[in-house]
């Protein structure tokens, strides 16, 4: 049984090297651990394993603005995820539905696909501009405090 293993094994190893470099693409890799972020039963599992380790304790509370756009982008992407898992849509799907009734339900679900992105990325792009504004002003009261320094140094 072990040389059966070790055979297997090595020819696995051996396939490894062969085409298999669109796998071991990080873009790719990530896009695919990206999408199964986004699976319902991926998330529920990472909040209950996060609660039983409590790993996820974050070092700076979020302000109330980024409090506010990280909940925009949540409930842009629930509104997205209302859109993809439609039952009525999918029940029409499989239940052999009329194409008339089928595009209409396709229809309805990306519209509700199409707000809820849309609302996503409105917030992302809100939250991102936030946080520059918040970095240049730390920057710049950063380097403010480092000319006074240089001038006190300087005028010693």
């Amino acid at each position: 049984m072990n040389a059966i293993f070790y055979r297997n094994r090595a020819s696995l190893l051996r396939l490894e090297g062969r085409g298999s470099s669109v796998i071991k693409s990080p873009k790719i890799w990530n896009a695919i651990k990206d999408m199964l972020g986004y699976c319902p039963y991926c998330m529920a599992g990472k909040q209950v394993t996060s609660k039983i380790s409590g790993k996820n304790q974050p070092t700076k509370p979020p302000s109330d603005n980024e409090k506010r756009f990280l909940e925009g982008i949540r409930t842009g992407r629930n509104i997205a995820l209302v859109g993809v898992f439609c039952p009525i849509f999918w029940t029409s799907l499989f239940m052999g539905a009329e194409k008339s009734v089928l595009l209409f339900n396709a229809a309805h679900s990306g519209i509700f696909i199409c707000i809820g992105g849309a609302l996503s990325l409105f917030n992302i792009i809100r939250l991102r501009r936030f946080r520059q504004e918040i970095e240049v002003k730390k920057n710049s009261a950063l380097l403010g405090k480092k000319m006074v320094d240089s001038a006190n140094f300087i005028g010693k």
